[in-house]
C-alpha cells in the first residue's frame, strides 16, 4: 500500500520556501486507467486551504479529531491476451475529492464549525491491476465556536 502524506492547504504548498510569484503546479490524483475508456465518472483531490492552529479564532473549543474519506472506484479488464500491443475496456467512478471527505466528515460530526491542522493520506489499492481504488482520507482537528 503506497501512501503519500500531505499538508493539505494550496497556501501552505505555494508560500514555503517560495517567493509570492512561484508557479503552483496542483497534480489532480484522478485514478488511472488505461485501455479503451467507455466510462469515467470520477473526481480527485486538488487543493485546499485550510486553518492553522494559529488562525482558529479565539472563542472557539477545541475537539477531537475528526477524519472522513472519500475513494474513486475502476475497473479494467482485458481484452487481448496474445496480442503484442494489450488492450482492454475500463471506467472508472467516485469521488475521491477533499470536498467529498470533508462532507463526509460534517455528515459525521454535526455539532462542528469549522476545522483545522489538516493532514491527508493517499490510499492506493489494487487487485491484479483489473480492480484500482483510490482513496482520501483527511484527518483533522474540529472546533465549536462559543460566546
Amino acid at each position: 500500500m503506497n501512501a503519500l502524506l500531505v499538508m493539505a492547504g494550496l497556501g501552505l504548498i505555494t508560500t514555503i520556501g517560495c517567493s509570492q510569484n512561484a508557479a503552483y503546479e496542483a497534480n489532480v490524483g484522478l485514478l488511472p486507467v488505461g485501455g479503451f475508456m467507455v466510462f469515467y465518472d470520477s473526481q480527485g483531490p486538488l487543493s485546499y486551504t485550510s486553518l492553522t492552529p494559529h488562525q482558529v479564532p479565539k472563542r472557539a473549543v477545541v475537539l477531537e479529531e475528526v477524519m472522513g474519506e472519500s475513494c474513486q472506484h475502476g475497473l479494467s479488464i482485458p481484452i487481448f491476451f496474445s496480442s503484442p500491443v494489450r488492450g482492454g475496456i475500463s471506467g472508472t467512478r467516485g469521488d475521491g475529492s477533499y470536498r467529498k471527505a470533508f462532507d463526509n466528515i460534517q455528515g459525521k460530526y454535526r455539532d462542528l464549525d469549522g476545522i483545522f491542522d489538516i493532514k491527508v493520506d493517499i490510499h492506493q489499492y489494487s487487485i491484479l491491476g483489473i480492480y484500482k481504488k483510490n482513496c482520501t482520507e483527511v484527518v483533522a482537528r474540529g472546533f465549536q465556536l462559543h460566546d
